[in-house]
């Protein structure tokens, strides 16, 4: 009997150093392998070091390779696949599974699916975002960003909806949501709201546009409602306001603003400042002309100051046409 005692005291002591299962927990701190919880028990990994600290369990080191995660503190390490239910993560590598909730700090993050919690810096290279705050970092794609807040870092790959602070944009497709600030290097804008920051170049498709600066591209539709316009071409839609340094105007409805500079190929022109330019086709109803070359279309009131008049309808009937004076 005072042997078998011994024995188990020692087996005790040394399941406190490498686990009931060698391959398994390579140290317990604080405790023994009996003294750890169900649900890690039930987990399989390789090789861990882990702490109990009161009613806390802190991952150390080591592979997770399946499980329910239901811990606190995860160190370092590397998560092969099973479900973290809550706690912080602060450094590692996940390669896949399911995040449920939580606080990620920092690490890489190769494929999966995550659910929600707090994303606070680290590197994503695939996986679905389905919701919650990332506050920095890089995501990239493929991935799939379903909902959820943005508020900082570099983004590619497909946003479906959510909101974004600020960050850069740099590939990828924006189907819904609100843009309220950062730089978007290129990619395909399908609808949402756009409040301000840079737009380098890429396809816009459809959406509304509050304001910023917009720097090369495609517009397809939609409304825009203020802001600078630099260089690209603009299919369709209504510009409400705003300013037009430089590019192609195929076609749409201008009510306001001032245009610079650049070709107007087609649309209807409701009111503001036109500098200088090109206009071939298109409706003039109101507004100022100070210069440029006007190769046809129909004029019906405004102020013509100076420029060029080549041909077209003049529908003013106060003053003469230009080429008439």
């Amino acid at each position: 009997m005072i042997m078998d005692k011994m024995a188990n005291e020692i087996l005790k002591i040394a399941r406190g150093i490498v686990g009931s299962k060698p391959s398994d927990f390579k140290k317990i701190i604080g405790g023994t392998y009996d003294d750890l919880p169900d649900w890690l028990k039930k987990a399989k990994v390789m090789n861990a070091t882990v702490e109990i600290k009161g009613k806390k369990i802190i991952w150390h080191y080591g592979g997770w390779h399946d499980g329910d995660w239901k811990g606190d503190v995860w160190l370092d390490g590397r998560w092969y696949d099973g479900t973290w239910h809550g706690g912080i993560w602060k450094d590692g590598e996940w390669h896949h599974g399911t995040w449920l909730k939580g606080t990620w700090l920092d690490g890489d993050w190769q494929e999966g699916t995550w659910h929600g919690g707090v994303w606070k810096d680290g590197f994503w290279r695939e996986g679905t975002w389905k919701g919650g705050i990332w506050y920095n970092g890089t995501f990239s794609g493929p991935s799939i960003w379903e909902n959820g807040t943005w508020k900082n870092g570099r983004h590619g790959g497909t946003w479906l909806n959510g909101t974004w602070e600020n960050g850069t944009w740099f590939y990828g497709d924006w189907y819904g949501g609100i843009w309220n600030g950062g730089v978007w290097k290129e990619g395909d804008w399908i609808n949402g709201i756009w409040k301000g920051g840079t737009w380098e170049k890429g396809k816009w498709l459809k959406g509304t546009w509050n304001g910023g600066v917009w720097k090369d591209g495609w517009w397809s539709n939609g409304l825009w409602k203020g802001g600078t316009w630099l260089d690209g071409d603009f299919w369709d839609g209504t510009w409400n306001n705003g300013i037009w340094k430089d590019g192609w105007w195929r076609d749409g409805t201008w009510k306001k603003g001032t245009w610079y500079d650049g070709r107007w190929k087609g649309g209807i022109w409701e009111s503001g400042t036109w500098l200088n330019g090109i206009w071939e086709e298109g409706e003039w109803k109101s507004g100022t002309w100070l210069n440029g070359r006007w190769y046809d279309g129909d004029w019906y009131g405004g102020i013509w100051k100076g420029g060029e008049w080549l041909d077209g309808y003049w529908g003013d009937r106060k003053n003469p046409r230009p080429d008439k004076r």
